[in-house]
């Protein structure tokens, strides 16, 4: 994975050997063996790295299937929030459930089919709100010998942090230290998204959690993730979702199929 994406859906990650590490939210979070590790694909994240023997199964879910589970709420607040979460304890019985969810979605798919799985992984997620914790992350670190990749992650935690101020290219850049013009560069070359862009995304997807889980109105919720124009936060909203703030909080986004 090159660049940094987002897509609508909840993404579970099971690895079976090895580790992935992931930047989500400015931080590196690293998703170990035997861990079944949720986020969601909201949050600008990006692949960083995995160990060469890494052996993991990816299944995504479409967020309205998650929310009407109705699942535990300091579970879906800690998702929708932008944490990474894992199961404390593992459990042997995942591989096989995984792999059978796999086999039964490769076949000619039909609606009882994705049922099947869908109340699987509602039942195997209502055990995991049982026995969770947040994926510890790691701050970039602020050594004089900064190396171009912490340069990167330190704008990026950054803006994770500031996003719902009036930032700009140039106060990001000098937080890290940088010329503006080489922090842009060295970003887009680094995470293949610019900053300006990675700063509209995380307002983004600020406004999608709180479209779904508050009442304030889309106007409130635009000052509260940083908008100041009402055009430009629609346009970036439609843009990245498809549809407007309205749309999306009435659940009318497209039911994609599992994978």
């Amino acid at each position: 994975m090159s660049t940094f994406h987002r897509h609508r859906e909840i993404e579970l990650n099971l690895v079976l050997r090895g580790s992935l590490t992931y930047l989500i939210g400015g931080r590196r979070l690293t998703v170990s063996a035997g861990q079944l590790a949720l986020l969601w694909g909201a949050m600008p994240h990006r692949l960083m790295s995995s160990n060469p023997q890494t052996d993991v199964f990816w299944l995504t879910v479409p967020l309205g299937d998650v929310l009407r589970w109705n699942l535990p709420q300091p579970l879906v607040q800690a998702i929708l929030g932008g944490q990474a979460v894992h199961s404390e304890a593992t459990d042997a019985t995942d591989q096989g459930r995984f792999a059978s969810w796999a086999a039964l979605l490769s076949e000619q798919s039909n609606p009882e089919t994705r049922r099947i799985v869908l109340l699987e992984l509602e039942a195997r997620l209502r055990r995991l709100a049982l026995n969770w914790k947040e994926l510890p992350s790691r701050k970039p670190r602020g050594s004089p010998g900064i190396s171009a990749a912490d340069h990167v992650e330190r704008m990026a935690a950054l803006i994770a942090e500031q996003y719902q101020q009036p930032l700009k290219v140039a106060e990001i850049a000098a937080a890290a230290g940088l010329h503006p013009h080489y922090a842009t560069t060295l970003f887009r070359a680094s995470l293949g998204v610019g900053l300006s862009e990675y700063l509209t995304q995380s307002r983004i997807a600020h406004a999608q959690r709180l479209l779904l889980t508050t009442n304030l109105p889309v106007l409130d919720i635009m000052h509260e993730v940083g908008f100041r124009s009402t055009s430009r936060f629609h346009e970036a909203f439609v843009q990245a979702c498809g549809m407007t703030p309205g749309a999306f909080r009435r659940g009318s986004w497209p039911q994609n199929s599992l994978e």
